[in-house]
This record gives C-alpha cells, sequence and structure tokens, in this order.
C-alpha cells in the first residue's frame, strides 16, 4: 500500500468534517445568494447550473485563480450549490473521503494550500456501498477552465454534466443493490440454485440455461426488463468483475438532450445495450466496455466475427479482461 486515506471515519456521510462545512455553508446561502447579485436564480433546479456557470466563468478565468479562491466565500457557496442540485436532483449524497500518501498527515478540508497528491474537498456519490463511483464537486468546476483532456484532446466541459454523471452513478447503485437482493430469488427461479458459486465454471450452467430458454437474440430483447434477464446479466457481469482484477461496474446511456434525464436502464423497444451496465477496466477505451447483456446476445449470432465464426461462449467474455 501506497496511499491511505480516513480509516477512522467508516461513513463517509457522516464525517465530522464534512457535516460541520455542510451546516455552516447552508447558514450562509441566502447571504451567498444576494452576494451573487441574482438571488432569484438558485432555486436548486439543474437549469440553474447554467447561470452558475456563467458566473464562474466572469469570476474566474484560470485554474490557478480557483486554488487561490478555494477558501473564498464565493467558491465556497458555489461548490455546496452544484453539490447541492446534484443532490436533489440526483439522489446522491455527500461525502468526505481524504486522502494522502503514506507517511504523509490527511489533509483538512480544504486546506489552504492544495497539496499534490492529497484529495481535501467533498464529493457526491450514490447512497449504499455497490459502487465507488464519486464526483468531486470542486475538480467539475476546475474542468471549466481546461482546454485538453488527458489525451491532449479539445474539451469543453459544462456543469450540466454533474447531473448527468450523478444520475447514472444512483442509477447504477440502485440496480447493483436490487440485482443482489433479488439474487435468491433469481436462483431458485432458475430451478438450480446450486449451480450459482460465482465461479467461471459455473458460466457453463449459465449458457446452457439461457439457450435452453431463448431462440434468438431477440427473443431475450423481448424480456430484458424481466426477473431472469436481469438477473443473469448480473450474474454474468459478477463472475466476471470477481475473477478478475480491478474489474467494475459502469452505466452511461450517451444522452444527447439533458431533458431526456432521467433515463431507463433496459427500456423495452432499445435498439442496443448503451442502456445497460458495462464492465470496464483502468485501461479500457469506449470501445473496450464490455456489457453482459451482449455477451448473452452473442449466444445466438449465426456468424460472430468476435469470435472467429466458432459458436460464442459465455467464457468468451474473459478474453477482454487482464
Amino acid at each position: 500500500m501506497t496511499d491511505r486515506m480516513d480509516d477512522d471515519v467508516a461513513d463517509s456521510r457522516r464525517h465530522p468534517d464534512l457535516l460541520a462545512w455542510l451546516s455552516e455553508r447552508s447558514a450562509d446561502f441566502e447571504h451567498w445568494a444576494r452576494a451573487t447579485g441574482t438571488p432569484e436564480l438558485w432555486d436548486f433546479t439543474p437549469a440553474s447550473l447554467e447561470p452558475l456557470e456563467d458566473l464562474l466563468r466572469q469570476t474566474i478565468t484560470r485554474e490557478e485563480d480557483i486554488d487561490e479562491q478555494r477558501r473564498g466565500t464565493f467558491l465556497q457557496g458555489a461548490v455546496w450549490y452544484l453539490g447541492e442540485v446534484a443532490c436533489r436532483s440526483a439522489g446522491v449524497v455527500w461525502r468526505y473521503e481524504p486522502f494522502a500518501s503514506v507517511g504523509s498527515p490527511l489533509p483538512p478540508l480544504f486546506a489552504e494550500v492544495r497539496a499534490a497528491g492529497t484529495i481535501d474537498t467533498p464529493c457526491v456519490g450514490p447512497t449504499g456501498e455497490h459502487t465507488d463511483d464519486r464526483l468531486y464537486v470542486m475538480g467539475a468546476i476546475y474542468q471549466l477552465f481546461m482546454e485538453h483532456d488527458e489525451f491532449g484532446d479539445p474539451i469543453e466541459e459544462r456543469l450540466s454534466g454533474v447531473v448527468y454523471d450523478c444520475v447514472r452513478y444512483q442509477q447504477l447503485a440502485d440496480w447493483l443493490e436490487a440485482r443482489a437482493a433479488g439474487f435468491e430469488e433469481w436462483s431458485q427461479e432458475t430451478g438450480q440454485a446450486k449451480s450459482w458459486d460465482f465461479t467461471p465454471q459455473s458460466l457453463d450452467a449459465l449458457e446452457e440455461l439461457v439457450r435452453g430458454r431463448y431462440g434468438s437474440e431477440e427473443d431475450i430483447n423481448a424480456e430484458r426488463d424481466g426477473l431472469f434477464v436481469q438477473g443473469a446479466v448480473w450474474y454474468l457481469g459478477e463472475v466476471i468483475r470477481r475473477s478478475t482484477q480491478d474489474t467494475s461496474w459502469g452505466y452511461d446511456p450517451y444522452i444527447e438532450e439533458a431533458d431526456d434525464i432521467p433515463f431507463p436502464l433496459f427500456a423495452q423497444g432499445a435498439e442496443d445495450e448503451l442502456d445497460t451496465p458495462y464492465l470496464t477496466q483502468l485501461h479500457f477505451q469506449e470501445e473496450d466496455l464490455v456489457y453482459p447483456l451482449t455477451i448473452l446476445t452473442l449466444l445466438f449470432w449465426k456468424d460472430s466475427a468476435k469470435y472467429g465464426h466458432d459458436p460464442a461462449r459465455l467464457s468468451d467474455a474473459f478474453d477482454d479482461f487482464e
């Protein structure tokens, strides 16, 4: 281990520094709103993030300004307001998970000087503990002033993306929680509950079950929101996640309009897998994402170039992971 977080606080939602900061910021909100000159705009709706973004761009011109003003009343209020919009719109919750390298003290919340390699700002994330998805609110503000991503490609970030990200984080967490809670019911419904031990070998039994139950990709998609398909998608994904290193669940429906939020998982009539969860590893690019629903439907592709025209097997999914 080369890094550490605050192990003394079991629930990052109840960190005492976070609770004190939230209380302070909530009490100061009306003063902050009046100081912006447009108090009527701050109604905690996703639409209010557009004037907040405009105000930030008028007040801050470069990343260094954020470092200099990180403890100032305006920026502190903006961070709190942005996070509150996310919480109230997406159902996520505030968390504080300070981080530092081994041998270094954990930083205080909003340290006066931001130290490299530390995390000293609050984030928002899904309820429950089924995912590690987090959105660092201060980081979202930094990104407004970034011109290129880590690959050198030009970017133009918007605060509206905060709500989008938080909605999909919470939807994935809710789905994972529901599937874990429903696993016993699903396993009993299959008629062979003893087969499901989350080993790679158990995928042979799942494959046989799926092939015996369905005759085509269309048959599976017709029941994509049903108990069996939902459970099979989760079980297949969990076997892969538990059997490989640093694999995690993700969900990103790639909607085109903000008005499309919220967006249903496993929507009936969907033409692709983008409304379903995927599996990813740290080195994956967008084209590498593995959708368990797609792995299931591949069993019925008559001519699968992906597997050299040989019949697809569920176990082939491991080929995409290190």
